[in-house]
């Protein structure tokens, strides 16, 4: 591989060495990960770099220089993998590379949680277990940049070259309060939720940023015109939304221009420094669209989703499950949300299961969460029966 003597870590960015580090990989007995991406800095976001661990050595693996990562990415998803935090990795890693893992999967964090840690960040856990202080300042990076410095790449390894020995304090800690089982559980369900595809958009709601419901009828034709002219440029810049136009700007704007539709930009809300040329024009345009739709064609407001219709005494109901449930889980050391999340005992409230299967299906629980809880969930709903 490169010589890269007094470098903490190896960068692989040739066939050779990727071939190299494949051939490492095919043998080791778990692989450490982290990924570094650019959701940040552009409108199409992907990853920009994985970093490894393996035994004592430390990897970044550059998918930017053309490399093919396929045999790779085979590997690696049937090897046992250790990472932290990993639901937003494995999303990143499935949506570049329709990279799904296959092997067993340690999520350092989550073991963390289940252990009743207060804080259980990557820096948190490795201040614990060896009292050095990672460095902080690079989590707004750009890290399509090329060439990234070494501080940058430095900070990247860092990410990895100390996740197996929390991992293995952390087991050894799962296995001595019997909650291993829990752990695999939950590592299990995070997968399955990156492994989800993402909802497809009404249309009609695609549009709706946060904060649009407070603006008029007569406001809202106006923040959609504006929402696609940002969607257009932002992806023709290849930039995220928010770096052509802020959210609060956009709303502004759709105000003030439902109330000035023939006064000039130039005496509106102050707009971004790049907003000149053809994409001001084009944003003239939309404004312009947007004061030509009659009202009849006005984008309605949404009316709150309607609530179901509560069974009696369902606040009381929901409110004791809770409370008990926050005593068995201050019992056993951990956040209440860890053990039953509040969506979850309101949808228990609401189908009334009896199985722990049942359970399981309704939270929707953990088979652990559903064992633990399913004495409190009986016994409430035997004290509270339908009417």
């Amino acid at each position: 591989m490169s010589d890269l003597k007094g470098k903490s870590y190896i960068y692989i960015d040739t066939v050779a060495d990727l071939a190299s580090l494949v051939s490492i990989m095919s043998s080791a007995r778990r692989i450490a990960i982290d990924i570094e991406a650019d959701s940040l800095h552009h409108y199409y976001e992907k990853v920009c770099l994985i970093q490894l661990t393996i035994e004592k050595d430390n990897y970044i693996v550059d998918p930017l220089t053309g490399l093919n990562l396929s045999e790779f990415l085979e590997v690696l998803s049937e090897s046992y993998i250790v990472l932290h935090d990993g639901g937003y990795d494995l999303r990143m890693m499935r949506s570049t590379f329709e990279f799904e893992p296959k092997g067993r999967v340690f999520d350092t964090m989550l073991a963390a949680k289940l252990l009743g840690y207060k804080h259980f960040s990557l820096g948190a856990l490795v201040k614990e277990f060896t009292g050095i202080e990672l460095k902080k300042g690079a989590q707004k990076a750009d890290w399509s940049y090329r060439p990234l410095s070494a501080s940058l790449l430095k900070y990247a390894s860092d990410d990895t070259r100390f996740l197996f020995g929390i991992a293995d304090e952390l087991s050894k800690k799962l296995k001595a309060l019997d909650r291993s089982r829990w752990h695999k559980q939950t590592c299990k369900k995070m997968i399955a939720s990156t492994a989800s595809p993402a909802a497809v958009k009404d249309p009609d709601q695609a549009w709706r940023i946060k904060g649009i419901s407070l603006l008029g009828r007569n406001q809202l034709v106006y923040g959609r015109e504006l929402f696609y002219w940002r969607q257009k440029y932002a992806q023709k810049a290849d930039r995220p939304p928010f770096k052509i136009m802020t959210n609060h700007l956009l709303l502004e704007l759709a105000a003030w221009a439902q109330v000035n539709p023939n006064v000039s930009l130039q005496n509106g809300p102050r707009l971004p420094r790049d907003c000149k040329g053809g994409r001001l024009k084009a944003l003239e345009s939309a404004i312009k669209r947007a004061h030509d739709v009659l009202p009849d064609d006005w984008p309605s407001k949404r009316k709150p989703a309607p609530r179901r219709k509560p069974v009696p005494d369902c606040k009381v109901l929901i409110q004791t499950m809770r409370d008990q449930s926050a005593e068995v889980a201050e019992k056993l050391g951990i956040d209440p949300s860890v053990l039953a999340t509040r969506s979850a005992l309101v949808s228990i409230a609401y189908n009334r299961p009896k199985t722990i299967n049942e359970i399981m299906l309704s939270g929707p629980m953990m088979k652990w969460q559903a064992e633990i809880l399913q004495p409190i969930i009986a016994e409430n709903l035997d004290a509270h029966p339908l009417a």
